[in-house]
């Protein structure tokens, strides 16, 4: 390829990614960098234009395109040598380590080449381990410690209309991913719920990745049980996993505090009342567990022990976390493993 198709095909984001370079944060289409081409700094001047594809150092006050950065990085190399490394590198992508990646990226080239081709949708092109800055503020903003949140969630690169994003996100059973970032709630195909298999007899179901990442943070400070995990990612998975809900001893549902959950959470109870617990008043102040956590997770740290699911139910009845020292009697108690 020729310098403008170069310019075109390859995206900036991509490139400084192979250099190990990350974005501080993204606002927008601008992803922001500590300038790769000065003395480093303590504040990111150095500003991509996802859309455009373009990069402008703030500092420098001049910026350019792929081809200008790559010469900005590599100042010993000819034209012709940078040329012919972004040329490699867009036949190997550092970040494209998931096993579909090719085909998914044959399918962007069509997408591009037909604008109105069916394939012309959110497609990933890879995803690697959560590190990204930009991320790890975005799942922090969330109150999710780090560990849980790079044990349960990768960092998705994708394409939409030929423009590449990354975001956070949690793969499901089908290979599809739910993508979150401070901007956008998305989902790439195929779409489908996620069931972790962790050997036991009761049946934890969240309505989406972050109330179950609430969930194993707050783990150190309550007293919770090891269930089986199931993540819906949308709550039009719900009846067609009945039969996977139902081999479950016990079901607790942490569905979200509005009217779908609500609806939600009704059908579930209307399946069977005794084997379908409605869990949300141990986070009802909050619209979901998410919410919860935000809101409660500096006083729970203050804890000296881990606090019972009773003391929640009286937390959100109006008490303060921890004054409540009566035995728990919640459905967690009943038949569960702790």
């Amino acid at each position: 390829m020729d310098i403008k198709e170069i310019n075109s095909t390859l995206a900036i984001t991509d490139f400084l990614a192979q250099l190990g370079i990350m974005p501080e944060k993204q606002i927008g289409r601008a992803a922001k960098y500590i300038s790769p081409i000065r003395t480093p700094e303590s504040t990111p001047s150095f500003t991509v234009d996802i859309i455009k594809n373009e990069w402008y150092d703030h500092g420098e006050g001049r910026g350019g395109n792929l081809f200008d950065l790559a010469k900005e990085l590599h100042p010993s190399k000819t034209n012709r040598e940078v040329l012919q490394m972004l040329n490699r590198l867009t036949g190997q992508s550092a970040l494209n380590i998931s096993p579909e990646a090719s085909a998914l990226q044959l399918r962007i080239t069509a997408a591009k080449q037909n604008p109105e081709s069916k394939d012309n949708a959110i497609q990933v092109t890879g995803y690697t381990r959560l590190s990204t800055p930009a991320l790890l503020d975005y799942v922090k903003e969330r109150r999710i410690n780090e560990d849980v949140a790079k044990r349960l969630m990768k960092q998705v690169y994708y394409q939409y209309k030929g423009k590449t994003y990354f975001a956070v996100g949690f793969q499901n059973d089908q290979g599809g991913f739910a993508l979150r970032n401070k901007y956008v709630k998305l989902a790439s195909m195929p779409n489908g719920v996620t069931f972790i298999d962790n050997g036991k007899t009761s049946l934890t179901v969240f309505e989406g990745f972050f109330s179950y990442a609430s969930m194993e943070t707050l783990r150190p400070y309550l007293r919770l049980p090891e269930t089986n995990i199931l993540v819906l990612n949308s709550l039009s998975f719900l009846k067609v996993n009945r039969p996977l809900m139902e081999r479950h001893y016990k079901v607790f549902a942490c569905l979200d505090n509005d009217e779908a959950g609500n609806t939600a959470t009704a059908l579930l109870k209307s399946w069977n009342n005794g084997k379908f617990w409605d869990a949300r008043k141990y986070y009802a102040s909050g619209k979901d567990l998410n919410a919860w956590l935000i809101e409660n997770l500096d006083k729970l740290m203050l804890q000296r022990t881990k606090l019972s699911l009773t003391q929640l139910v009286r937390t959100n009845q109006g008490n303060q976390i921890g004054q409540n020292k009566s035995k728990d009697r919640g459905p967690y108690n009943r038949g569960n493993e702790f």
